[in-house]
């Protein structure tokens, strides 16, 4: 084997390592996000009475969804130096839309923090109703869980695009490009189903696809398990 090989392979199986181990940590960060943060925090009722209830809790959240949001631009682009040489065009078009979480997680994190300015009424704020404020608090929150859906939308197609990188790949076995589109086309029935229905069928919808979501697990531990092999192994093929 040439050394440019040699050397081109190392890097490679570096940049695999890298992108599981970010993986990792995103996807350890979303589980926390989600099974840690009372889900009925943010659904119909008293929100105000709920997040002052537990107010650290929801201080966690606003961490964790900072965190990810930071997680997911070092994963989206430690992928896209790993995938780029595929097919360059695509993997930009995967890291735009893989960044576009981005902004919305952020404006998700604001919207929490309005909510609880508002419902804790210190300073110019205590100049309006106890009332209004707990509603414009409810309706922060609610304003989250919509982003959260359009967020999901995004990050479909990300899968999408990733799921076609990983395709045309020499390096990846294509069941794993397979499980990524079903995880992609699952977001997306999960998403519109949130804009089109009830929100209790929505809800039901999104538990039906979820395990669909495993496919983002499955690529995150070749990644980081297999990584090296696999890509070693198929760039000895190509020679």
């Amino acid at each position: 084997m040439a050394l440019g090989t040699i050397v081109s392979t190392a890097a490679s199986s570096r940049d695999a390592r890298i992108a599981g181990s970010l993986y990792v940590a995103f996807i350890s960060m979303a589980v926390v996000r989600a099974i840690y943060i009372p889900i009925s925090l943010f659904f119909p009722g008293n929100a105000a009475a709920r997040i002052l209830e537990h107010e650290g809790t929801f201080r966690i959240a606003m961490l964790t969804d900072l965190a990810t949001a930071v997680l997911t631009i070092l994963l989206v682009l430690a992928l896209y130096r790993l995938l780029a040489p595929v097919n360059r065009a695509l993997a930009i078009v995967m890291a735009i839309l893989g960044l576009m979480v981005v902004p919305i997680r952020f404006v998700n994190v604001l919207s929490d923090y309005g909510a609880l300015l508002l419902i804790r009424g210190a300073g110019a704020l205590s100049a309006i109703a106890q009332v209004e404020r707990e509603a414009l608090a409810s309706l922060l929150t609610r304003l989250h869980e919509q982003g959260v859906v359009i967020d999901r939308v995004f990050w479909a197609l990300w899968l999408l695009t990733f799921a076609a990188l990983v395709y045309q790949s020499r390096f990846l076995p294509r069941f794993l490009a397979v499980l990524l589109a079903i995880n992609g086309v699952s977001y997306i029935v999960s998403s519109m189903s949130f804009f089109m229905l009830p929100t209790q069928a929505a809800q039901r919808i999104a538990n039906a696809v979820l395990p669909a979501a495993a496919g983002e697990i499955v690529v995150m531990l070749w990644l980081l398990i297999r990584g090296v092999r696999s890509l070693d192994d198929g760039r000895s093929g190509q020679g």
